[in-house]
């Protein structure tokens, strides 16, 4: 009696979740509605035009988006349709279908479809996600890609645990890991790092489970023979390594050099563009007088006025005018200045922007409000709102607050199905989870490292879809329990 009282107090709650985040996909639905056919200006978008124009990667954007971008417009030109509607009714469908399997493959409402296509359009409609799948920018098409890898991340972790010793199972769940690291190594470069991860720690998880003969089937043991572990661990090292070999050939086999902007990067370069902004170029001060007489003058002032003219045209500069070797013992000589008088200012600066991309639901409410933090926020947000900006501000403003309300409405439901011993999470995907947190927490340290004082939700999409993942895993069963009496 008192473990049906826990539940139907938590499906109460669940009922709230569900009927909160249903308001959020009619406002999203609405908007994208409003803007299917309105263009962000954004710089990347026309750049990205300008990469589809010559069919080629630049070194850091590969050749997937502006291939993408190109077979749009070519759509555009022979119909009445701008071919921008194209691009973004793609990238809206592919979301779309990758939150679908996520759900599907985590069962975190069940197994009723409609239960899925209702989760994928509650990630597809999150303001900022919804932003990105309406822009012609690449970070829509790279989100969809990772929520795909989670996909097949959480397949080859059911495996592990509970797949008999067939060997076509554990290379078809290691094969889709590695197929779309390749995707997304061809969307964007870092991705070759960062989307290793999850295939690097999915066979090394298989390779270790298959030596020490612990498969498991229907939760008994079932032991496979040293040959079969052999067979299992040896196809699915072919398999990553044969992806690895086409991620590098395909990657060079289709950028530009000439528009390559895959630079030398070390760790004093990275930490001076990380630095040096906000605390010399951003006040002008004795930073400055540091540089007088070595880079142009005109180069100074431009790098006061914008921090990505640290690395678009400060950096160059010195590097020609002094060489590589020397720039790089200025850069060091400058983060050491700067770590020595700026320490409780750098590291407060550095938590603020690790806090965005780690927790961009809430933070982003907090930048828009306090408005006192030097980010990329008000530039996007007045991009999200200037075609429609009364309807904007009301769809920004309640996701926002409705994602706090729900975390709160989510811890008590996880303390009701607690005190009721009525948790169904599922265990076996539990090492899928931490990969999948730990690839986020890397791209999450990517993003903070590009610069200082240039924080970009449009950067953060795949933590805000694990946020949501996260509260449907242990919320799931109450949002759509249908066995409560």
């Amino acid at each position: 009696m008192k473990t049906n009282r826990w539940n139907n107090v938590s499906v109460v709650l669940g009922r709230l979740l569900y009927i909160g985040f249903s308001i959020q996909i009619v406002f999203g639905i609405i908007w994208m509605a409003k803007n299917i056919g309105y263009v962000q200006m954004f710089g990347d978008a026309s750049y990205n035009v300008t990469l589809s124009g010559v069919l080629s990667g630049d070194g850091d954007t590969g050749i997937l988006y502006p291939a993408i971008v190109l077979l749009t417009r070519a759509l555009g030109e022979i119909t009445f349709v701008p071919w921008y509607s194209y691009l973004y009714i793609l990238q809206i469908m592919l979301a779309v279908i990758a939150g679908y399997l996520l759900m599907a493959e985590t069962k975190v409402f069940g197994n009723k479809r409609r239960r899925f296509v209702w989760g994928s359009l509650v990630l597809a409609t999150f303001p900022p996600i919804m932003q990105i799948h309406t822009a012609i920018l690449v970070n829509s098409f790279l989100l969809s890609l990772f929520m795909l890898q989670a996909v097949f991340i959480i397949k080859a972790w059911k495996c592990i645990h509970d797949n008999k010793s067939v060997t076509a199972d554990y290379v078809y769940a290691i094969s889709g890991v590695a197929l779309f690291w390749l995707l997304m190594s061809l969307t964007k470069w870092f991705c070759f790092f960062i989307g290793a991860i999850p295939v690097v720690a999915t066979f090394i998880a298989i390779a270790v489970m298959a030596v020490k003969n612990r498969g498991y089937v229907d939760g008994k043991r079932n032991p496979i023979g040293l040959y079969e572990a052999r067979k299992i661990v040896i196809s699915s090292f072919v398999t990553m390594m044969l992806f690895c070999g086409l991620v590098i050939g395909i990657d060079k086999l289709t950028n530009d050099t000439n528009l390559s902007q895959r630079g030398e990067v070390s760790i004093d370069k990275l930490m001076f563009e990380r630095l040096a902004w906000k605390a010399g170029f951003g006040r002008g001060d004795a930073l400055l007088t540091s540089f007088n007489g070595i880079v142009d003058s005109n180069v100074l002032y431009g790098t006061m006025l914008h921090q990505d003219n640290i690395r678009l045209e400060f950096e160059p500069e010195l590097e020609s005018k002094v060489g590589i070797e020397e720039a790089e013992r200025l850069y060091r000589q400058t983060n050491l200045a700067i770590w020595k008088y700026s320490r409780s200012e750098v590291i407060k600066d550095f938590a603020i922007d690790m806090a965005g991309y780690a927790m961009p639901q809430v933070m982003l409410r907090i930048f828009l409000e306090k408005n006192k933090y030097i980010t990329y926020t008000p530039r996007n947000y007045d991009s999200f709102k200037r075609n429609s900006a009364v309807l904007s501000k009301y769809y920004m403003d309640y996701s926002l607050l409705w994602f706090v309300i729900s975390l709160i409405i989510g811890v008590i439901i996880i303390g009701l199905r607690i005190a009721g011993k009525l948790v169904k999470a599922d265990r076996r995907i539990t090492g899928a989870y931490i990969v999948i947190g730990i690839t986020c927490i890397c791209i999450a340290i990517r993003n903070v490292m590009l610069g200082n004082c240039m924080y970009d939700y449009k950067e953060a999409g795949s933590a805000m879809v694990t946020w949501f993942m996260v509260l449907f895993t242990f919320c799931g069963y109450s949002i759509f329990d249908e066995d409560v009496k």
